[in-house]
């Protein structure tokens, strides 16, 4: 047996997850942050029941208020980094949690203004587009790695870079706003990014990667 394989055996069955498992390398928090996370888990689900039985609100806004809940959870639960403590909080991800959160609420608070602008964006939206979509491959970075990082960076190469691709793979690139913005009215493509992490509960555990896979997807109705 090799010392590596014994350094195994006297771990636990949680240490070795830990160890070996990235999505099982999160805070274990007790006190005040313990009741916060227990107290946002119990709300964003009493909200996912709620509007599952109701259906009350809006589809974009729905999955916006999902999204900050997500962030919320992600930033708090899974250090920037490795050497991070797992018991305690780090300012910086508590300052990370409010800022994605903050937005996806961005849709929620100015919709009905977003809807009737009907595209025409402004530095705002550009800017909150932005910070969304980094902190979207930040979220997917700590629960799952740098492979689907690697992989939705290369499908937005593609959506900017379609004209250059050759064969039938090339397409009209796709406006840099319209990748990034906090939502296009007309084709409801941020919407479509948040769609898979809203569905059944067994597929919530992809939710980082979910709206990074389905980035490329404006590439199916490229701007003229």
């Amino acid at each position: 047996m090799s010392e590596k394989e014994k350094k195994v055996r006297e771990l636990s069955a949680e240490e070795v997850l830990q160890k070996f498992d990235k999505e099982s390398d999160k805070r274990e928090l007790t006190g005040v942050w313990g009741k916060i996370i227990s107290a946002i888990c119990i709300l964003f689900a009493l909200f996912q029941l709620y509007t599952a039985t109701f259906g009350v609100l809006d589809a974009h806004l729905q999955r916006a208020i999902h999204l900050a809940f997500g962030f919320l959870l992600i930033f708090l639960l899974y250090p920037s980094r490795h050497s991070w403590s797992r018991s305690k909080m780090h300012p910086f991800d508590a300052f990370l949690a409010l800022l994605s959160a903050g937005t996806a609420m961005y849709l929620v608070v100015n919709y009905q203004e977003l809807v009737l602008r009907a595209g025409m964006n402004t530095e705002t939206d550009f800017i909150v587009g932005l910070i969304g979509t980094i902190m979207v491959f930040e979220a997917a970075r700590r629960v799952v790695g740098w492979p689907m990082i690697i992989v939705a960076f290369c499908f937005m190469l593609y959506a900017f870079l379609g004209p250059y691709v050759p064969g039938i793979l090339a397409h009209r690139a796709w406006a840099n706003s319209s990748l990034i913005l906090p939502t296009q009215s007309q084709a409801g493509q941020q919407a479509d990014r948040r769609r898979l992490p809203y569905c059944p509960p067994a597929s919530w555990v992809l939710f980082p990667a979910a709206p990074l896979v389905t980035l490329p997807a404006p590439v199916l109705s490229p701007s003229r």
